[in-house]
């Protein structure tokens, strides 16, 4: 069966699927750990089809205006129009929100759209589905006083509103048995975590690459297996900026446009392994290592040379006897166990920037530029499926442990400690380095309605605190390590289908303790406010969050 894939940048619609398999309604054995999921690896041909039959949140079609989508030859040629999608994002202070494709760290009004069509020819598939992004780009109330040196990362992209089309979900692709050979620009996930991966997820654009791997779990006497060996080309965001400090934290120089290193790009190679053993059902358990080209560009060099490099041993210099240029590699392990029975799911996931010297180094220093996650889920019935509880916790941890401090002789001992972006924002989890990310959300879920409450917890990269990179923080009363830029906020959200479209709006009153790590700017310490902090640039900011999705 050859069927089609559901973007991963598509909210909504992949956590419809991944719905189904909590409610045991399509097999175990896809390990929805790499994605986006091919259709054919859950017994579908149709995702939406499936999600508007099974889904109470679909349901309802509007049969007055019939599928635009037409097939012949008892469907080995097929062609329709795929839904119309759109993100719109409202920061009222500051930048707030990761994990969405090639929409930008931005203050204002951000607007996000995607449209295209699918068609099939035998083995074959295409997909046409550009993206188109505009954002406000708002200046924030000052520059910050520090900036990530370990990168491409703006924090701002340029200081005029930012619009630009993308090449978006868009692919060319065989299929042949279980096995698929893939081009395309459409956003690849690697990971156990419905949205924030460490080492490939959906937070950055798409970049152009050829796949290979299983487009459905290869089964066999121990169990079954997926994979997947990507390579591509990783873009720059096209903007500079200085990095500072400054001394006693004076205001950094705003972003600008930076055309040196336009159409260059940087080679990127990963590899991806899930295994699902026979004699435990629903648990998968992977692998992934990734290899890129970083600092000074050898163009002589390209994406297929890295595959070899991908099945070294990944211990001490050897890891790197291939290289023409600066190169850097990071690795994960991760398991996710689903059981449909209670409609539960767990995840976790453990990584490491730097290669260990040796055997005795990783279990000396495991910690040593690591980040981690794990999550859960849990649907609760209360009238079968079409009323119920859906209960979610997720942490994510990329603040470097005390090896940062203690571990300097090697650089820098952190978590994404170089030119992981594509278009400037992170491959990986959107909160980038040294930060961490704590969210838990309660919904209520009753036929083709879902409203809720979502928390956020988030602190921005810590590291810039313990490795003391934010001078201004030296007071008289010594080093202030209360000034850490913390985020939280408490959502209620709402998600409803009328006829054919289907909308959610997220609405979020934020805290923000001692932005970019600021003191307040007018208010110094005072023993007669406080004796243990003095006050920080706090503020408190609306967010509003919203996905529209019309099926055609």
């Amino acid at each position: 069966m050859v069927g089609q894939t559901i973007s991963v940048v598509n909210d909504m619609a992949e956590d419809g699927l991944r719905r189904a398999q909590l409610w045991g309604n399509i097999p175990l054995s896809s390990s929805f750990c790499i994605r986006p999921t091919h259709t054919s690896a859950i017994g579908i041909q149709d995702a939406y089809a499936y999600l508007t039959e099974h889904d109470s949140l679909f349901s309802g079609r509007d049969t007055t205006f019939p599928p635009l989508e037409k097939s012949w030859w008892e469907g080995r040629i097929r062609i329709k129009a795929l839904p119309l999608y759109s993100r719109l994002q409202y920061n009222g202070h500051h930048d707030f929100g990761w994990q969405d494709g090639p929409m930008i760290p931005n203050k204002g009004a951000q607007v996000y759209g995607n449209a295209g069509l699918y068609a099939k020819v035998w083995i074959f598939e295409g997909q046409w589905a550009p993206e188109w992004v505009y954002a406000q780009n708002s200046p924030e109330t000052w520059n910050p006083p520090v900036r990530i040196r370990q990168g491409d990362f703006p924090d701002r992209f340029g200081t005029e509103p930012y619009q630009r089309t993308f090449g978006g979900q868009s692919f060319v692709r065989a299929t042949a048995g279980p096995f698929q050979f893939n081009y395309g620009t459409e956003n690849i996930s690697w990971g156990p975590s419905p949205d924030v991966n460490l080492l490939m997820s959906n937070n950055a654009p798409g970049m152009p690459h050829t796949s290979m791997g299983t487009s459905k779990p290869i089964k066999t006497r121990i169990g079954s297996f997926e994979g997947q060996v990507f390579v591509g080309n990783m873009a720059y965001s096209g903007f500079g900026y200085e990095v500072g400090p400054h001394p006693w934290g004076s205001a950094l120089s705003d972003v600008y446009r930076d055309t040196a290193r336009d159409g260059l790009k940087r080679v990127f190679s990963g590899i991806v392994a899930v295994y699902n053993p026979k004699w435990f059902p629903g648990l998968s358990v992977g692998a992934i290592r990734s290899i890129w080209q970083e600092g000074a560009i050898d163009t002589t060099f390209n994406s297929w040379q890295l595959i070899p490099a991908l099945l070294r041993n990944p211990f001490g210099q050897g890891a790197y006897a291939f290289q023409t240029g600066p190169m850097d590699q990071m690795a994960a392990i991760f398991f996710r166990y689903v059981m449909p029975e209670s409609h539960v799911e767990i995840w976790g996931e453990f990584g490491r920037d730097d290669a260990a010297a040796d055997l005795e180094d990783l279990l000396t220093s495991p910690g040593h530029s690591r980040g981690y996650q794990w999550g859960f889920r849990k649907l609760i019935p209360i009238i079968g499926q079409s009323e119920y509880l859906d209960a979610t916790f997720h942490l994510v941890q990329c603040e470097a442990a005390k090896e940062l401090m203690i571990r300097t002789q090697y650089g820098y001992a952190v978590f994404y400690d170089s030119d992981y972006s594509n278009f400037g924002q992170n491959l990986g989890a959107g909160i980038g380095t040294g930060s961490n990310l704590t969210k838990a959300t309660l919904y209520y879920v009753k036929n083709q309605k879902k409203y809720g409450l979502q928390f956020d917890w988030v602190a921005h990269n810590n590291d810039l605190i313990y490795s003391g990179q934010t001078p201004w923080l030296a007071t008289w009363y010594g080093y202030d390590f209360t000034k850490k830029f913390i985020d939280w906020g408490i959502s209620a959200m709402y998600q409803e289908k009328h006829g054919n479209l289907i909308y959610n709006v997220r609405v979020m009153g934020m805290q923000t303790y001692n932005w970019n790590n600021w003191y307040h700017p007018t208010i110094g310490w005072d023993p007669n406010i406080s004796t243990f902090r003095a006050l920080g640039a706090n503020y408190l900011s609306l967010n509003v969050f919203a996905s529209m999705m019309y099926l055609l």
